[in-house]
C-alpha cells in the first residue's frame, strides 16, 4: 500500500507505463501530462509532482478512465488492493455495455494546485 509520496511517484509511474502498453504511448502520455504539474519522460516514468502524488494519482485514474475504465479498473485493482481510498475510487468506473463506455459515477477530481 502506498504511503509516501515516493510510493505514489512509483505506482504513478507503474500506471502509466501499463497503460502505455495496452492504450498506446502518445494517448496515455498526453493524458497523463494533461493532469497538472507533473513531469513524465517518454517511457512513462514520472521523475517529478508539483504538490501531492497522492492527488496526481486520484487524478490519473480519472483522466485515464475516460479513454477505457474497464482497462483502468483491471489494470489498476491489484495495484491498490491494499488502499481503501484508491479502491473506491475504481469501484466507482463502472462500465456499461462496452469497454470505451465512459464512468457511470461522477468522480470528483481535485486540482493538484488546490489545497
Amino acid at each position: 500500500m502506498p504511503t509516501s509520496d515516493i510510493d505514489f511517484l512509483n505506482l504513478l509511474t507503474d500506471i502509466i507505463q501499463k497503460q502505455i502498453v495496452i492504450l498506446g504511448r502518445d494517448v496515455v502520455l498526453r493524458k497523463a501530462r494533461s493532469i497538472g504539474k507533473i513531469t513524465i519522460d517518454d517511457t512513462g516514468a514520472v521523475t517529478a509532482v508539483e504538490g501531492e502524488a497522492k492527488v496526481y494519482l486520484k487524478s490519473l485514474i480519472v483522466s485515464l478512465a475516460e479513454i477505457s475504465p474497464e482497462s483502468i479498473r483491471k489494470t489498476i485493482e491489484p495495484m491498490v488492493s491494499g488502499n481503501p481510498e484508491l479502491q473506491a475510487l475504481i469501484s466507482h468506473l463502472q462500465v456499461e455495455g462496452k469497454e470505451d463506455a465512459a464512468p457511470t459515477a461522477q468522480v470528483p477530481v481535485v486540482s493538484p494546485t488546490s489545497k
